[in-house]
């Protein structure tokens, strides 16, 4: 007899819920894996969406509802997104001088 299949994910989640076994599921975006369990990584939508690569579903987990086409292009263009003048960014202060801020810029927004 096949084991059953695994419960769905759910709608939301917030920073280290269980959303799934890495056995039935593939992480994505906003999620990380724990002894073989995937855990969102962050507060938001969870999307189930068909994975190219492996026959099981990727799960990711959205800040903003959107559809999975509209995360896979933003994705893409983060990869090479610099910040333009007048966006706005998250940084975090890596270094503090008299006459200088060193900072890592963790996210590009749209303005």
């Amino acid at each position: 007899m096949p084991p059953p299949p695994p419960p769905p994910p759910p709608r939301t989640a917030h920073p280290g819920l269980f959303l799934g076994p890495s056995s039935a599921y593939a992480p994505g975006p906003g999620t990380h894996t724990h002894a073989q369990q995937i855990h969102a990584s962050l507060a938001g939508h969870v999307l189930s969406t068909p994975s190219p690569q492996s026959s099981r579903p990727t799960l990711s987990v959205s800040r903003s509802p959107a559809s999975p086409a509209r995360i896979a292009s933003r994705l893409v263009a983060a990869r090479n997104a610099l910040p333009s003048v007048g966006a706005v960014v998250l940084a975090r202060v890596t270094r503090l001088q008299t006459r200088q801020v060193t900072v890592a810029v963790l996210v590009v927004g749209e303005t």
